[in-house]
Formats: C-alpha cells, structure tokens, sequence
C-alpha cells in the first residue's frame, strides 16, 4: 500500500486506539465499548489487521498503539500483533484487567515487550471485595490481587523493563476504600498509579453534545469528596500517584456541579477502530465508516470525520478528556 508526500504531511492522530477483542471476562456498568461490539460487518482477521489498521497506521505516520478491549488477553491473535506492531516499530500500550489470566501468554507478550517504551496498564480499583464486584460486575477481587502480585515475578522473570501502569477509577462503588487501595497499590514497583474520575457516557450526536450526565447520586457526594481530598494528599506524598484532569478544586466540581465544569476535548488525539474495522470518532460517538470500505488518510479527510471534531470544539457529553 503507497502513501504519496500529501498524506504524510496531513495532520492525523498520533494514537491508534485499536480494540483487539471484543470478548470480556467482566461486566463492568461503567463500560465504554461494550455499546460498540456488534457491527454490520465480521471482526477483521489477523492478517487484515496487520495490513489495514497496523500497517496503514504507520505509514500514514501513526507512532503509539493503544491495544485495549473487550479484554485483550482473550484474543487468540494478540501474540502476533504485538510481534507486528514492534516490528514497524510502534509504541505499544496494552490493557489488561488481569483476570483468569494465562501466566505463559504473560510471559511471552512481555518477553517481546522488554524495552522500557512499551506499557502495560492494569485496571484494579478495590481492595475490597464487595467494592470491586460492584465496580466490575464480577467476584474476582481476590484472583485479580493474586494474579497482580504474580505479574511483577514474571517480569522479573522475563528480566523486562516493561512499564507497569495501574488505573484507578473513582467512583461512588469504591469510594470509601480508596486509601485502602491506593496504600495496597503503592508496595507494588508501579512506574505509574494513574487515578481517574468516573464518567457516565453516551451517545454523542449534533442534539445531545452540551449535555453533561452526572457521574454520581447525591448520597455519595460527601464520600466522593473526602476520597478526592485523600487522593490529592496522598498524591503529594508519592510521586508515582497521577491526578489527571486538573486541580482539586477541578476534580471536586467534577462530582459537584458537572454541569458548570469546563471540558476540553482530546480525543482528536486518537484514532478508534474496533475489532469489526469500524471508525469512530471518540468513545461515544457513532460509526462513522469501515475499515475495509475507506483507508485511515482517505477516512481523516471525510467530511464526517471532519463534521464529527467540529462537534468535539464544543461537546460536553462526558468529562472524559481523552489524553
């Protein structure tokens, strides 16, 4: 496949978010692809997703391939993409919920995953089993934990350098242990704890995109608000700990009035293409073309990718702020 000189110098997103299986091992209220698993079309097969997304995706001048789901430790392909992707030289970010993992599978990924450019990103967002069921959708608070401390012997193992990333999502389910958690995640030789705020998604279309949907019951909101003033505290002590999305004044209006918070949409930054080859401009938005039917530079230039960052300028259905 030939790029001439004109797409390689259009502006396109550095960030292919590539959802390599649509299967989950949990069922997660607050999911956000679990509305974008059915397709009018098959999911691809490996060899079009080295050819029409991976190889596409570099020529046209992509650099870092977020692999994320579904759960991508299911597919039974995502041994070879990942040998593809290092191959043509691609920044790899692969997501995992570490539940009803295969040790062996672990090891071979981080055996090609060695060199510190490459990360994992594990969600874990309880100590507490009950929180966990509820923020997950299933009782696999203690197989997780075992299989999270197993993670870092096999990269000792595989003598990786891999960076380990962790994602925390609050939320009023978790709330109330999240120092509990943070304090559990800190013994771990996590490069990064990344904590988030919840969102509640949907949809966004040319009607809805000014409405922001409260991301929690007011019942919860003097626990949400304690556990944001212990995430901050604790973040000024241990580096490691990331508070995205701005200040803790940002954060607790997040939970307070979302209506009168300010968002700036990112995700231009990426490009989404689920395992079926659809486009879709953002996390809520809708489909927008198929892989097989016009190329990533071709979709780029569309009017309907064009129309659909138009909206981005100004949409404040969800707080999320792709980065």
């Amino acid at each position: 496949m030939k790029f001439n000189i004109a797409d390689r110098l259009f502006v396109r997103p550095p960030i292919l978010h590539f959802e390599v299986e649509n299967r989950c091992n949990m069922s997660c209220p607050m999911c956000i692809t679990k509305s974008h698993r059915l397709s009018d079309f098959a999911p691809l097969t490996l060899q079009e997703i080295k050819s029409m997304v991976l190889a596409q995706f570099k020529l046209a001048g992509g650099s870092h391939l977020n692999l994320t789901g579904g759960e991508p430790l299911l597919s039974e392909d995502l041994e070879e993409i990942i040998e593809y992707a290092i191959r043509i030289k691609l920044h790899i970010i692969l997501n995992t919920n570490l539940y009803q993992i295969n040790p062996h599978k672990i090891r071979n990924i981080l055996g090609m995953m060695k060199d510190s450019r490459y990360k994992l990103v594990v969600s874990y967002d309880s100590v507490d089993p009950e929180e966990f069921k509820a923020v997950r959708g299933v009782d696999a608070c203690r197989e997780v934990t075992g299989n999270l401390e197993r993670l870092f012997q096999i990269r000792k193992d595989a003598g990786a350098n891999t960076n380990f990333i962790v994602n925390l999502t609050l939320q009023e389910q978790n709330c109330r242990s999240i120092a509990d958690t943070l304090h559990y995640l800190t013994r771990f030789d996590f490069n990064k704890i990344f904590v988030v705020p919840v969102n509640i998604y949907g949809e966004i279309n040319a009607s809805n995109f000014h409405q922001v949907k409260p991301p929690c019951s007011r019942e919860a909101l003097p626990d949400l608000l304690e556990a944001v003033d212990t995430i901050f505290s604790m973040a000024g002590k241990d580096r490691r700990i990331g508070v995205t999305r701005g200040d803790i004044a940002r954060w607790r209006r997040h939970f307070e009035a979302p209506t009168t918070q300010q968002h700036i949409c990112q995700s231009d930054k990426f490009l989404f293409v689920s395992r079926h080859g659809d486009y879709r401009g953002c996390h809520q938005s809708k489909v927008y073309a198929n892989i097989r039917k016009i190329g990533m530079v071709d979709f780029l230039k569309s009017e309907a990718y064009l129309e659909h960052k138009k909206l981005l300028g100004k949409c404040n259905i969800c707080t999320h702020e792709c980065a």
